[in-house]
């Protein structure tokens, strides 16, 4: 994998590169999911709208919305079309993001609507910055009965406990979903100091063995009614701190004990 020494300064790959997605395992679901390796050329909204399946958004070029002139939120709300810029990393992992979790994206969309009738366009409410965080950084981790204990090491940042001292646990009881298109962006060029944010959610035993298509349906059906919970939405034990490539299996140099030390990364947990 590629490193970048500067990730306040990120940039994706500037052109279509399908080797940073193949060649690197946090793109696994995309690829299995999504024929992205038979692409030689960007994905055109064409193409993204004939992987869309039965959900009634559809995805449009941004230039309806330059030309429309509404809000994003407020254009998607109203005509149900997303607008996705052209050869843009960002828009197209977000739309592959509207792919496979319809219900919790259409309803994120209509909660910042609600927020933006109580509030306006320009205020930020608590909620819609929860929102947000969650849409652009959310890192869904799916616990079997089995490794419950691991939710609690995540969320008190105990990483050399979770991903290392109980790595067994990883891919097996436990395991990662993607739900922030920021996050996917950013993984195409992966650099130490990339930090998701953890929604946990709670599956049934065996879950890890399940085909991909019935776990993304469930945990979409899963985090639409618990994200319209605003409780939920607000409880600080979601959206805690995950640095990503501190994940087994998702970075080359995770698989020694001694990545785990660097604390200016694995940062723990600040004491009050």
């Amino acid at each position: 994998m590629t490193q970048s020494n500067s990730p306040n300064r990120f940039m994706p790959p500037a052109s279509w590169s399908i080797a940073c997605l193949v060649n690197n395992p946090i793109f696994a679901d995309l690829c299995q999911r999504f024929p992205l390796a038979e692409c030689s050329q960007w994905p055109s909204v064409l193409l993204l709208n004939s992987w869309r399946q039965a959900m009634p958004f559809q995805f449009v070029d941004n230039d309806e919305l330059s030309a429309d002139g509404r809000y994003y939120e407020t254009f998607i709300f109203e005509t149900q079309r997303i607008p996705t810029r052209s050869e843009n990393w960002h828009d197209m992992f977000g739309a592959l993001i509207w792919c496979l979790f319809p219900k919790t994206k259409a309803l994120l969309n209509s909660l910042h609507m609600a927020e933006i009738a109580q509030y306006g366009v320009k205020q930020r409410s608590k909620i819609r910055n929860k929102l947000t965080l969650l849409d652009e950084c959310g890192v869904i981790i799916a616990i079997e009965p089995a490794a419950k204990p691991q939710q609690s090491l995540l969320i008190a940042q105990q990483w050399t406990e979770s991903f290392w001292d109980a790595r067994a646990d990883w891919w097996h009881s436990i395991r990662p979903f993607v739900f922030g298109h920021a996050i996917y962006e950013m993984a195409t060029k992966p650099f130490l100091g990339l930090t998701a944010k953890c929604w946990f959610i709670e599956v049934p035993a065996g879950f890890s063995q399940w085909s991909l298509t019935d776990s993304y349906t469930f945990l979409d059906e899963k985090l639409s009614k618990q994200i319209a919970n605003s409780s939920l939405l607000l409880d600080n034990r979601q959206l805690t701190p995950l640095p990503l490539l501190g994940i087994p299996h998702w970075y080359a140099d995770n698989t020694e004990q001694m990545f785990y030390r660097n604390t200016e990364y694995f940062r723990p947990l600040r004491q009050p």
